[in-house]
């Protein structure tokens, strides 16, 4: 795998090196991890997760919960279906 510049890195320094500087005193990252990130990387020249599939969120949180309420607050004439239209919720 190259790494910075002309530098060579195995999957095992980078697991190491990463673990070392950014999680240091919590659960480290898993080799698999760095191979599905590098693959991605690879394909979409991007680190960010590609977009997910299947059902939207639902307010099931509290945090959803008051962001709803808050829409509502906001615009006391939005619809249900307008609310969940502009929050990407089912």
């Amino acid at each position: 795998m190259r790494g910075w510049g002309d530098k060579e890195r195995t999957y095992t320094e980078v697991l190491v090196h990463f673990n070392q500087t950014f999680r240091q005193g919590q659960i480290g990252i898993s080799k698999s991890t760095v191979s599905q990130t590098i693959k991605r990387f690879q394909e979409t020249r991007s680190y960010k997760n590609r977009p997910i599939s299947g059902r939207p969120k639902s307010a099931t949180s509290v945090e959803r919960q008051m962001e709803v309420a808050q829409a509502f607050v906001e615009n006391h004439s939005l619809s249900i279906r307008k609310a969940s239209q502009q929050l990407e919720m089912n």
